[in-house]
């Protein structure tokens, strides 16, 4: 685990590079950032509501096929 100093110079450091990368990409780039930041979570939900819905009916399709082989 690392020392109280170390975690607060990485904090520290990571502080700095987030407020440069911010100031480097500026309004509309952050703005940019967050758009593509939305989309990929949208599209992550909508992902796992695909494989969700396609795993409950390869589920329900094995259920039936096994009543009817029964």
């Amino acid at each position: 685990m690392p020392s109280k100093d170390l975690m607060e110079e990485m904090g520290t450091a990571e502080k700095k590079r987030l407020a440069s990368q911010a100031e480097e990409l500026g309004e509309n780039g952050l703005s940019e950032k967050q758009k593509e930041l939305d989309n990929a979570v949208e599209q992550n939900e909508v992902d796992q509501l695909t494989l969700f819905i396609i795993q409950t009916v390869l589920l329900l399709l094995q259920i039936t096929f096994r009543f009817i082989v029964w």
